[in-house]
């Protein structure tokens, strides 16, 4: 018999003893990979201001891995800052009208959370986040009226515990941090960058000084109650 076909032969029996072995002798079975959980919810609470925030969670989505994807968005009422200087810094040294501000914030998060074994109603979170910080000044009767706003990335973490409500809702407190990084500020016609570079810098003012002049956020210690629910 030739080489060749002495070889496929060979394989080809090979194959069917493998097959057959593995049909008459059952060996151990892999675990089935437990399905992907989806959940959602809101809260309410303070981060740097009060607000609130609503979020959809995605646990096991990947097989072994013991953390959840969280995905937020987070809407804040805040300070303005301080108007009278505000205005010196984006505007002019022009004192008429009664001042009126206000700002908000807008937060997109991004979070992994890990919840622990030993106390499976704990979870630590953390990841980063995205704010576009915006704030209103209105001088009534000086006729002056201009926006301020920034963009800023950070990070956060925190802790939070889970108490159950009914089978597919539980009542959330979470506790944490989040650190915003310094960014450009814009109002009216002028620009403050970190770096120290400027658009249209009013009375030779810095950076620091702009910052100090509205309540961009920086340090944001959260508070927050809600629910959560299983989809």
């Amino acid at each position: 018999m030739p080489l060749r076909r002495l070889v496929l032969v060979t394989a080809a029996t090979l194959l069917v003893l493998d097959a057959g072995l593995a049909a008459a002798v059952p060996g151990p079975r892999t675990a089935a990979r437990p399905p992907m959980l989806a959940s959602t919810g809101f809260s309410l609470g303070s981060n740097g201001g009060l607000g609130g925030e609503a979020h959809l969670s995605f646990d096991r989505f990947a097989g072994g891995l013991p953390i959840a994807a969280r995905f937020e968005l987070a809407y804040r009422q805040t300070d303005a800052g301080d108007p009278i200087l505000a205005r010196r810094v984006f505007v002019n040294q022009a004192t008429d009208g009664t001042p009126a501000s206000s700002a908000n914030r807008w937060d997109f998060r991004l979070d992994a959370v890990h919840t622990f074994r030993a106390i499976p109603n704990l979870s630590v979170y953390g990841g980063p986040r995205f704010s576009m910080y915006a704030a209103h000044f209105d001088y009534i009767g000086g006729n002056e009226v201009f926006d301020v706003d920034s963009r800023q990335f950070g990070l956060g973490m925190g802790l939070e515990s889970r108490y159950p409500m009914t089978p597919r809702s539980d009542l959330i407190v979470g506790a944490g941090v989040d650190r915003y990084l310094d960014a450009a500020i814009s109002g009216h016609d002028s620009t403050y960058n970190p770096d120290g570079t400027t658009v249209n810098a009013k009375e030779n003012f810095t950076y620091a000084i702009a910052n100090r002049a509205i309540h961009q956020p920086e340090w944001a210690p959260r508070l927050t109650l809600g629910v959560g629910y299983k989809l």
